[in-house]
């Protein structure tokens, strides 16, 4: 209590006479002192986490190209990623990053310039720019400083690279710090190096253990991981969600202008500091799971029919609502991003998710390019049977785009 304070600032001899400053924050401030890596990682969890929004790592003026997408995922638009990486939350991806097949990335920082070989996988890391780290690596609870090369089939954990380190294939280690010296690789224990210092790193065990205390949820990176099962949306964007569901389902209801809705969800954007993306992507989902609120309001069975004629009448009302939300590349993706998400847990519109993307496409809400390119880039394991739902809409459309470049080379 402050009452303690002032006692312990009185009996303390050491810091009478001293000065101490201090400054207030207002309620809707954030701020953290940064004293180690303890600190410092807390600090990164929580910013892209988005929880001292507004400062997010897609609106701070340092990272522009930073594009945000959903379980607190961020890459540079200038980054790469091949066929099957996954980006499983709390994980940002530097400018011209590449990222090789079947990566998988799980709370992870990866700078500006690095390339990552296939099959790697990065938990709980930090890798600074210009790091390459070669095919099937494993790194975990570990800082690899620049321009550091990673050897193949190499498996570190708890450890701190120095700048410039070369390792060999199939390089294996543990709670030490690599280093170069004279053009040789140096190791040296974590705990001979720091003593009593080392619980305020950030990667030793009894901080992990108490990161994983603190979590609501199952947090641990496994290949087990589902979408359902990773960090739940912040409160904030939850109850933006359901702001939206409730108002849309009273527009449908009593036949409101959907103009009047649209002013309604934007209060609400801004009630609880939603970004523009957040809210393509929230309306979209709203819109795919209201036929499930809407047919418990008025007692009807929730059947693939039931469900199917609802959404069509739905998309057809909400016309109005899509077009003003999906003008973008970035609001196209979102939405792409919604239909994805909300097919892998509905089972009722997981076998309409074509004939949707279908009537986007003739409506001109979703793009040719973007409906092939978010096809063709998602290759996570757990989004497969979506795939394979929509893969008759994306066959006419690939058939589609022969035959019109035939025609063209033609004339």
């Amino acid at each position: 209590t402050m009452d303690d304070f002032i006692r312990g600032v009185l009996i303390n001899e050491e810091i009478l006479d001293s000065r101490i400053y201090w400054e207030a924050l207002k309620s809707d401030e954030y701020a953290l002192p940064i004293a180690s890596w303890l600190s410092y990682h807390t600090l990164s969890r929580d910013i892209m986490q988005r929880q001292p929004y507004p400062l997010t790592p897609d609106a701070l003026q340092p990272l522009r190209g930073i594009i945000h997408s959903s379980r607190s995922t961020y890459k540079h638009k200038s980054a790469s990623l091949e066929r099957g990486c996954i980006l499983q939350k709390d994980t940002i991806i530097g400018e011209h990053s590449v990222l090789g097949k079947n990566t998988r990335i799980c709370r992870t920082v990866i700078g500006d310039g690095c390339k990552i070989g296939e099959g790697v996988i990065i938990e709980n890391s930090y890798l600074l720019g210009n790091v390459v780290v070669e095919e099937n690596v494993r790194l975990k609870d570990t800082v690899i400083f620049s321009d550091c090369f990673i050897a193949k089939n190499s498996h570190l954990e708890n450890c701190i690279v120095f700048t410039g380190v070369e390792t060999s294939p199939q390089y294996s280690q543990n709670e030490v710090i690599i280093e170069m010296k004279e053009e040789k690789i140096v190791v040296k224990k974590l705990t001979e190096c720091l003593g009593d210092e080392k619980n305020s790193l950030y990667f030793y065990h009894n901080f992990l253990k108490y990161w994983e205390n603190q979590s609501e949820s199952d947090d641990t990176c496994s290949d087990s991981d589902s979408r359902a099962n990773e960090s739940p949306m912040p409160d904030d964007t939850n109850m933006f969600l359901s702001e939206v569901i409730d108002s849309l389902l009273r527009g449908y209801q009593d036949k409101l202008n959907c103009d009047n809705l649209i002013l309604e969800i934007n209060s609400s954007r801004y009630a609880y500091n939603v970004t523009i993306r957040e809210v393509t992507y929230n309306v979209v989902k709203a819109i795919l799971v209201l036929p499930l609120h809407y047919l418990s309001e008025i007692n009807s069975p929730v059947t693939n029919a039931t469900y199917q004629k609802t959404l069509t009448v739905m998309i057809g009302y909400f016309n109005t609502i899509l077009k003003n939300y999906i003008k973008t590349e970035n609001a196209q993706e979102d939405c792409l991003k919604a239909i994805e998400d909300v097919a892998e847990g509905t089972r009722e519109f997981l076998i309409f998710a074509q004939h949707l993307l279908n009537l986007l496409y003739k409506k001109d809400i979703l793009s040719e390019e973007k409906i092939l390119e978010w096809y063709e880039l998602d290759d996570e394991e757990t989004s497969e049977k979506v795939r394979e739902a929509v893969q008759p809409f994306i066959t006419w459309l690939q058939e589609a785009e022969e035959d019109s470049s035939s025609e063209e080379e033609d004339d």
